[in-house]
């Protein structure tokens, strides 16, 4: 019966994940998602918010993400709240969707966002005068 429940839980979650945002790479700091279920390893583009540890590794992540679905990423997360770096590259919109899946038999919280892309990314907003159209003092 437990391996019963195992099996209906993990393909209960993994229907909920794929109805949401089919087309959309999934940021996730849930590790156990890449296995359980394994269904949806092979389903969706599963990236790890945990390697985005600087800026530059942020810029990167969501630069793969743009390429994976130009539009938006689905974030499943531990936490009721995202990491804040992420509002720099887009808006940021609640799932409501069952908070807590049970998962090898423990009570895991999960957490669902849409994040929509801006066009602009956070370094194009910094406005930088190119070095040509620069002044010359007066002599």
């Amino acid at each position: 019966s437990r391996l019963r429940w195992k099996v209906n839980s993990s393909k209960h979650f993994y229907e909920v994940v794929s109805a949401i945002a089919p087309q959309a790479p999934i940021l996730t700091d849930m590790w156990y998602i890449a296995t359980d279920p394994a269904e949806l390893f092979y389903a969706r583009h599963l990236l790890s918010l945990e390697a985005a540890s600087d800026s530059a590794r942020q810029q990167r992540l969501m630069e793969i993400c743009k390429q994976l679905n130009p539009t938006e990423a689905l974030l499943l997360i531990s936490k009721d709240s995202p990491p804040p770096w992420l509002t720099d590259y887009g808006d940021l919109f609640p799932v409501n969707l069952e908070k807590e899946f049970h998962m090898f038999g423990v009570r895991m919280p999960c957490y669902a966002f849409i994040l929509r892309y801006r066009n602009e990314s956070p370094t194009s907003l910094q406005h930088v005068e190119p070095a040509h159209a620069q002044t010359a003092p007066p002599s």
